[in-house]
């Protein structure tokens, strides 16, 4: 059993479980750090687009941060899970764990540069390295009975958190890489989870919280949620064609999120309104700025602008617009004419969105519109 002193918890802020924890891989016995609650030690800050709070440094505590404190450890064989798995362990996983120590702390020392110790009080380094270490231990769960898919991927992004969190601390080391590499393995897991949740092989609904962080529980909606803001800010951007498909995909989840009624203890507004701006930020990543060159015979028109019951150059275009895009885009114009008036590539260009430019390039343009 591990010596117990004041390295093994952080003063003021955690304390050590009254019964020590036998580790059922290696049969080492050790206490949990747990996390205080209330005495002003966790000022709530802002939500980020990842349901992930964040909390103010208090004037007596510093920085807490409560995320660290849910994975278990073990100081000496680095087996790791969520809480509710860690003494599950069946015989033959935890045989398999057993022949995989090394390999654990091999992973744990490379991913922050110098060896984890666990037996000391938690920190951002060390509870970034427990979500990891829970993600490879649930890779041998049995998947019917302990879901683990969803489980890793509520580890890849409490990991991400964390990473980033310690990249505001760090900045001159390389936290945000690893910020970025574990959002994207949290967007193929979650997608995965979705795969098999709905096939049945993984009932996600089984889990009693979806979180993602320890502050509320958005349920399925904060899964959807969060595939859609993965697939917005680290979807993969290489493939043009699918980068639109991610898009539109993410567009549909955040219209299911805030198309279905007004906020209440499942949905609240603040997951409505990310929601909703998430939904407009695609929707303008989704318009195309088109140009086009004219030259027209301006006798029979009355100069660039519309103007009601007039022919008009910008008339004409408004009404080709309309029959192709099913909406008349504001044009703007490098230069109006006056009435009649000739030209010779005058500029013009207005904002839509890929789909309907994809209808646009579909037609003549020309053939559109009545006169030379």
């Amino acid at each position: 059993m591990d010596f117990l002193d004041e390295t093994s918890y952080r003063k003021g802020v955690t304390y050590l479980s009254r019964e020590p924890i036998r580790c059922p891989v290696c049969g080492h016995e050790f206490y949990q750090e747990k996390l205080q609650s209330g005495g002003g030690r966790l000022i709530a800050g802002e939500l980020t687009d990842f349901l992930h709070r964040l909390y103010k440094p208090s004037q007596k505590f510093g920085n807490v941060y409560p995320l660290i404190y849910t994975p278990v450890v073990c100081p000496d064989c680095f087996y790791a899970s969520l809480p509710q798995d860690f003494l599950k362990v069946p015989s033959d996983v935890a045989e398999e764990l057993q022949s995989r120590i090394k390999e654990r702390m091999t992973e744990a020392t490379k991913l922050i540069g110098t060896p984890v110790d666990f037996s000391k009080a938690r920190t951002l380094e060390s509870g970034a390295v427990a979500y990891v270490l829970a993600m490879h231990c649930y890779d041998f769960f049995p998947p019917k009975k302990f879901i683990p898919v969803i489980k890793q991927a509520l580890c890849s992004i409490k990991a991400a958190f964390l990473f980033e969190d310690l990249n505001k601390e760090q900045p001159e080391k390389y936290y945000d890489f690893l910020a970025s590499v574990f959002y994207k393995k949290a967007l193929f897991l979650y997608q995965y989870a979705i795969e098999l949740n709905q096939s049945k092989q993984q009932i996600m609904e089984e889990m009693k919280v979806l979180g993602p962080d320890l502050d509320k529980d958005y349920g399925y909606d904060g899964v959807t949620f969060l595939i859609a803001t993965l697939l917005l800010r680290y979807g993969d951007t290489s493939d043009p064609e699918q980068r639109a498909k991610d898009l539109e995909e993410a567009k549909l989840y955040y219209g299911k999120i805030f198309g279905m009624g007004k906020s209440d203890s499942n949905k609240p507004q603040e997951i409505l309104n990310k929601a909703r701006d998430c939904y407009d930020e695609i929707s303008k990543l989704q318009k195309v700025n088109v140009k086009l060159t004219l030259s027209y015979d301006g006798t029979d028109f009355y100069g660039f602008q519309a103007q009601d019951g007039l022919p008009t150059v910008a008339g004409e275009i408004e009404k080709a617009l309309q029959k192709i895009l099913g909406e008349v885009p504001e044009i703007v114009c490098a230069g109006r004419t006056d009435k009649g008036v000739h030209a010779d590539g005058q500029v013009i260009n207005f904002h839509t969105s890929l789909d309907k430019m994809k209808e646009y390039i579909k037609y003549s343009y020309l053939e559109l519109l009545e006169y030379d």
